[in-house]
């Protein structure tokens, strides 16, 4: 369980929770992209909107009727100024129809006069600057002073009356005379336009079911005064520089309690900044809700897989603790135990396995009583039947001492030397001996054959003094020696020559220390598919059950492994040479060698 919770539970959970975070990073980065994309939009409406009022304020810019009676009216003793205000008056009227929203428009005259046309009272006298003694002191005017083309002045609030506040926003532009611009700026056009137009620009967002307010958006101008703004009540305001946009956001008391997500974007041509403020919690709430599902659900499946875990390991736990307490009883001694089978899965098959496997092993150890039983009695019987190799050793004795005495000192020396080889081969047949034990046994062995056959052949051995106490195994050359003469002198009467030599081999031919024997014969020759045979490794040591070259062979692989090597070569009618290298072993104690 362990295991299960460390493993899979807690990496499923920390996956989810990554999955989540991930997921609500992403998804917050895509609104705020689409929020910038909005708000560039906004920005480009803005734009559009003011360039409507902008195009109209440049008509009344050149406008000749109005330029001519500013012009009278600048004239301190002309008799036509009330007449040119009213010019002035019905040209503004007729600007009216051009544009929604516009509250009203001022012709500001460089010397102090101006001419006001109210659109909502259809007034020239009861207008929205009626409160005003010089409008050359109002920001609009101001504003466009030292400016050459239009001038957009921020939101203001005027107050008409005790109970309604009026929003308004101006653009700005001076008035020359073009046909006499070394007089300068006659005057300033001032539209006034109401605020209501951008602030449809900049609309909340709602809930289409709650009604709840969960985005808004609003304007800045670039000395932070607040050109739109959902709540009227703070259009016209400046915010305060070290006053944090979201926290004028709570002020306004706009998407009170929520986590907001402010973007921005300036505009490059009226300075403004657009922002928009949304409800994060809110615009992931579709996202949280699949989310929070998924994990109640992985969650769930979690559980329910621990519980079936915890019922197959308690199950697997209980069949396994029989399993123990089983093989404790064998490993007690008792193999008559069997087990109960509870499942038919492979724990039930496991404890079948070890029921039929206690039963056989029961029945293997009677049967190795027995046969050790029958084992002892045919030693006994064996021993009773053997001959002693110390009679045989004897009685060759006797017959040796015989042919002395009769003066067969061929024969004598031939059961000598057959002595030798029964005693060196019956006796530790197994054990190592020094290469010149070795020689002094081939002297003989060879020699014997020699008198069997009638000395058919002729033969030599030459071993280098320095491997003289090199170790081999006994009666490893046997078969190579005896092949050579049984079969490969087989129907020669003579002229067979048959040569050992024993050397150290060359240090630059390998890395290893090794002995090179070479057995060379002028005898019959081996078939090329048997020389073939013997000199491909994997078959040479294949069949090396029997006494022959094969099992030579195997032997040398068993001895010496990869760091023995052989080669077989020859001619059939020609002879064969046999050549063998195996690694120098530890020489004899330096007693031995003494």
């Amino acid at each position: 369980m362990l295991t299960f919770v460390m493993g899979i539970m807690i990496p499923v959970l920390v996956i989810q929770v990554v999955s989540y975070s991930l997921n609500n990073r992403y998804m917050t980065k895509k609104i705020d992209e689409l929020t910038l994309m909005n708000l560039t939009q906004m920005a480009e409406r803005a734009n559009l909107t003011l360039s409507s009022y902008t195009n109209l304020l440049y008509q009344i810019y050149i406008d000749e009727s109005i330029v001519e009676n500013i012009n009278i009216i600048l004239e301190e003793n002309a008799s036509g100024k009330a007449a040119a205000y009213n010019q002035i008056i019905n040209r503004l009227k007729q600007y009216n129809v051009a544009e929604e929203g516009i509250r009203c428009i001022s012709i500001v005259c460089s010397d102090g006069s101006s001419v006001t046309y109210d659109y909502k009272t259809g007034s020239f006298l009861e207008n929205l600057w009626s409160h005003e003694q010089d409008m050359r002191k109002t920001l609009a005017y101001q504003n466009a002073i030292d400016e050459p083309g239009m001038v957009v002045t921020p939101t203001q609030v005027f107050k008409e009356n005790e109970d309604e506040d009026t929003y308004v926003f101006h653009i700005s532009k001076r008035i020359f005379d073009l046909e006499n611009l070394n007089k300068g700026s006659i005057a300033t056009a001032i539209m006034s336009v109401d605020a209501q137009v951008l602030s449809s620009i900049c609309e909340s967002q709602y809930d289409p079911v709650t009604n709840e307010e969960y985005a808004i958006s609003f304007i800045l101008g670039e000395n932070r005064e607040v050109v739109t703004y959902p709540q009227e009540m703070f259009m016209g305001i400046n915010v305060d520089s070290k006053l944090s946009i979201l926290d004028f956001i709570y002020i306004g008391k706009s998407l009170t309690d929520k986590e907001i997500v402010v973007n921005a974007y300036q505009d490059s041509r009226t300075k403004w900044t657009f922002y928009y403020a949304y409800d994060k919690e809110y615009l992931l709430k579709d996202m949280t809700s699949a989310q929070s599902k998924l994990l109640v659900l992985g969650t769930a499946a979690l559980l329910v897989s621990a519980l079936l875990i915890t019922y197959i390991v308690r199950k697997i736990s209980g069949s396994v603790s029989i399993l123990i307490q089983g093989m404790n009883q064998v490993k007690e001694g008792n193999f008559e135990i069997s087990l109960p089978i509870e499942s038919e899965d492979e724990l039930g098959e496991i404890t079948g396995n070890f029921n039929e496997m206690a039963t056989e092993i029961n029945t293997l150890i009677e049967q190795v009583k027995d046969a050790t039983d029958r084992q002892k009695n045919a030693e006994v019987r064996a021993l009773e039947a053997q001959i002693n190799p110390h009679f045989l050793y004897n009685t060759l004795d006797s017959i040796n001492w015989m042919a002395i005495e009769k003066g067969e000192y061929e024969i004598s020396n031939m059961l000598r030397n057959l002595g030798v080889i029964l005693r060196y081969s019956v006796s530790n047949s197994t054990r190592k001996v020094s290469i010149l034990e070795l020689g002094d046994w081939l002297e003989k062995y060879i020699s014997l054959q020699q008198m069997r056959f009638n000395r058919a052949f002729s033969y030599s051995i030459h071993i280098d003094e320095c491997v003289n106490n090199t170790k081999v195994h006994k009666l490893l050359l046997q078969p190579f020696i005896e092949n050579a003469i049984i079969h490969g002198f087989d129907g020669m009467e003579s002229g067979g020559v048959l040569r050992v030599d024993i050397v150290k081999e060359e240090k630059m031919v390998t890395a290893l220390n090794r002995v090179c024997i070479i057995i060379e014969d002028n005898g019959k020759g081996i078939p090329k598919e048997l020389i073939e045979q013997y000199n491909d490794r994997s078959k040479a040591v294949a069949d090396g059950k029997g006494i022959g070259m094969h099992n030579a062979f195997a032997r040398m692989e068993m001895y010496y492994g990869a760091d023995a090597e052989w080669l077989v070569s020859g001619m059939e009618g020609m002879g064969t040479v046999i050549t063998l290298k195996i690694p120098v072993e530890e020489s004899f104690s330096k007693e031995a060698g003494e």
